[in-house]
């Protein structure tokens, strides 16, 4: 499958604060479909761990959008709360 293309949508325009996950989610095309960024077998890049920041790739929420398939997938920000806690395996949510 080729990539054909990305898509960033900011839910809040030019108003702050721009982050990755919390207002920036970001959208991979393909031939046939398209895929939210960050999904958990993505191995381009670190997807989960640098939504969370816990990846020496880039420091927390500037990942443009590697945070989108954790979101839809499990319906919850809550990776902006309590990010230790929570992975792709194991607890999905801190409440």
């Amino acid at each position: 499958m080729y990539k054909c293309g990305r898509i960033y949508v900011n839910l809040n325009g030019a108003k702050g604060p721009n982050k990755d996950g919390y207002d920036i989610f970001g959208f991979t095309f393909y031939q046939n479909t398209i895929t939210p960024m960050g999904m958990k077998n993505d191995h381009n890049i670190e997807n989960f761990k640098i939504c969370i920041g816990t990846s020496s790739y880039s420091p927390v929420h500037n990942n443009g959008g590697t945070c989108t398939a954790w979101a839809l997938q499990n319906e919850n920000l809550d990776y902006l709360h309590c990010p230790e806690k929570l992975s792709w395996d194991g607890q999905k949510t801190y409440k």
